[in-house]
């Protein structure tokens, strides 16, 4: 498999707004969309990692070690 430049825009672009810690207006700014709601579209997908990370978290608050 190879990537392609736009798989690292969709990449950094996705990363982005699953950390939180980017808004959706900024993200959007980046990527060029006059509207958000392209970028939700686009963007907003679940990382596996970052899913099984805040799952993780989800679970030890519930279920303290």
């Amino acid at each position: 498999m190879s990537l392609k430049p736009h798989d690292l825009r969709k990449f950094f672009g996705s990363w982005h707004l699953s950390q939180g810690k980017t808004d959706i207006m900024t993200v959007s700014k980046w990527m060029g969309h006059k509207d958000p709601s392209v970028t939700l579209e686009v963007y907003a997908k679940v990382i596996s990692e970052m899913e099984d990370y805040h799952r993780d978290a989800i679970g030890k608050a519930l279920v303290p070690v």
